[in-house]
């Protein structure tokens, strides 16, 4: 009992012992009365930095650290910390974005944390009238062929029919009596206004009737032919009065045999019985005034004729 509590004193003894050296500042074996000299701490060196926090935005940041490879000791001091940070990536927001703490505030038509990614405005929506073409951070609006863009709006200002384009006015090249007109852009319109041809001879004043070429028909005497919108006589034949006569035919009432008139003397159109208005003087050739026949002598007029009278060369 007596050595046990010769042990507990000497516990307390010891522990005073290391209290008082706490207390004086000396961490205990010491030379030179048993005191201790004041010891820094060291550092390490630092470490890399660290992967910024935030690709882009106002809060971006990155730090590196390092730890103390001494302590400080009786009374020996420790400046510096063990981290220290700086800001990063606070410029990389992309396309006109702006920088807020963790992303950025994009532009319209961008979007993505960075406002990395173009919008598709076209797939994502309907915004154009006809055709939408996207572009980077934007779209724009076509307008179908035959239609003219005016402003946001496509308007049809030419005729669309069959997949192609008309102006005003052009004829339909199936229908020469139907026109592409305003107000009904999209079907040819009957326009009896338009000038035609029915392609038929013997039609004359041909003209358009409710989308339809239509023209008066016209006949002609036995000795003529459909040309066109006339008749024409045929060779050998004369058309007096609406009748038809052969070249040699005698003149009713009148014994002169007709003949072939001589060169130089043109022939009437309308001429009986080789009836000849007078183009130059010739002998053999008579004037016929009202049922008289005078006679021009030698090739030589010995009179002036009237322009409107007609000859017959006789035998």
């Amino acid at each position: 009992m007596r050595l046990k509590a010769v042990n507990i004193v000497l516990v307390y003894i010891l522990v005073l012992s290391y209290l008082q050296d706490k207390v004086s500042g000396c961490g205990g074996g010491g030379g030179g009365g048993g005191g201790c000299s004041a010891t820094n701490c060291e550092w390490s060196s630092w470490s890399s930095w660290s992967t910024c926090n935030h690709r882009c935005g106002s809060t971006g940041e990155q730090t590196q650290t390092r730890s103390k490879t001494v302590q400080e000791d009786c009374g020996g001091s420790c400046s510096g910390s063990s981290a220290n940070s700086r800001s990063c990536n606070r410029n990389a927001c992309q396309n006109g974005g702006n920088p807020i703490p963790g992303r950025c505030s994009c532009l319209s038509g961008w979007t993505g944390t960075c406002c990395e990614s173009d919008v598709d405005e076209c797939s994502s929506s309907s915004p154009c009238q006809h055709i939408c073409n996207n572009v980077p951070g934007s779209y724009t609006c076509q307008c179908d062929s035959c239609y003219t863009k005016l402003g946001d709006n496509c308007e049809l200002r030419q005729c669309k029919i069959g997949g192609r384009c008309f102006e005003y006015g052009d004829v339909n090249p199936s229908n020469q009596c139907q026109d592409c007109q305003k107000y009904h852009e999209t079907v040819w319109t009957n326009n009896n206004a338009l000038s035609c041809s029915d392609s038929n001879l013997c039609t004359r004043n041909d003209k358009c009737v409710a989308g339809t070429c239509k023209g008066t028909p016209f006949t002609c005497l036995e000795c003529e032919n459909c040309d066109g919108y006339k008749c024409t006589i045929n060779s050998g034949f004369c058309v007096i009065d609406g009748k038809c006569y052969r070249h040699g035919d005698l003149r009713v009432g009148k014994s002169c045999q007709a003949k072939t008139p001589p060169p130089g003397v043109g022939r009437s159109r309308r001429c009986a019985l080789n009836l000849l208005l007078i183009s130059t003087a010739a002998s053999g050739m008579f004037e016929f005034s009202q049922d008289s026949v005078i006679m021009i002598k030698e090739g030589l007029l010995t009179a002036a004729i009237p322009e409107s009278s007609v000859i017959l060369f006789v035998t």
